[in-house]
């Protein structure tokens, strides 16, 4: 085998070659760092678990790192913060009056209200739904006997019911309703005047009212 020999022109060379090879290194090193981002940075290669310990990371919107939520407990997850609601019921004044409202029908309730009652004035009304009620609910029948006592109810009134212009079914229920609850109580149906109102809601709960006239005739 032939043996070879680095010239001085060869070595020269080589040595021109590695320190080109250096200055273009040095030159890269240079341009990154001036650009302030690392020779060595994530070029997404690969990935970086995030620390299970670190509690900075979020685990939701409106959430602190441990899960919880940052506003009020809920553990029903209904959305009830547990304040108690007001109650609808508003109980009778000791005179008799209710504060829940005036006694007069002001439209057709979306939902079932409270039972307002006046002894004084002679009113009694509540809502009913002639799609599923067949009598009137129990805290109702209760509060006949005091309407009954109101000082309204002369020797010369009779008691009127205001319900809802329906249909002819739906108007039967009610007042097969109505008239079984006075009868419980001794009122005779001759001593009910009937008249009815525009029914201007979809809902299946309809305002009643009771209250009292004044007729010619004697109970």
């Amino acid at each position: 085998m032939q043996k070879y020999e680095l010239t001085e022109r060869g070595k020269i060379a080589i040595a021109v070659v590695l320190v080109i090879l250096l200055l273009s290194l040095a030159v890269v090193l240079a341009i990154r760092a001036w650009n302030g981002s690392s020779p060595f940075e994530n070029n997404g290669f690969y990935t970086v678990d995030p620390d299970p310990d670190d509690q900075s990371i979020s685990d939701g919107p409106g959430q602190n790192g441990d899960g919880d939520s940052s506003g009020t407990d809920d553990p029903s997850g209904d959305g009830n913060t547990g304040e108690k609601a007001p109650d609808d019921d508003p109980g009778d004044d000791p005179d008799g009056t209710s504060d829940g409202s005036s006694g007069n029908i002001s439209g057709n309730p979306s939902e079932t209200e409270p039972v307002s009652f006046n002894q004084t004035a002679g009113t009694l009304s509540f809502s009913f739904s002639p799609g599923t009620q067949d009598s009137l609910d129990e805290n109702v029948i209760a509060k006949i006997g005091d309407f009954i006592a109101s000082p309204k109810n002369t020797s010369g009134a009779k008691i009127q019911i205001e319900i809802p212009q329906l249909s002819s079914a739906e108007t039967t229920v009610i007042k097969n309703a109505v008239a079984e609850a006075f009868s419980g109580q001794g009122v005779a149906l001759d001593n009910l005047a009937w008249i009815t109102y525009r029914a201007t809601t979809s809902s299946s709960f309809y305002s009643i009212k009771f209250s009292f006239i004044q007729t010619s005739s004697s109970k």
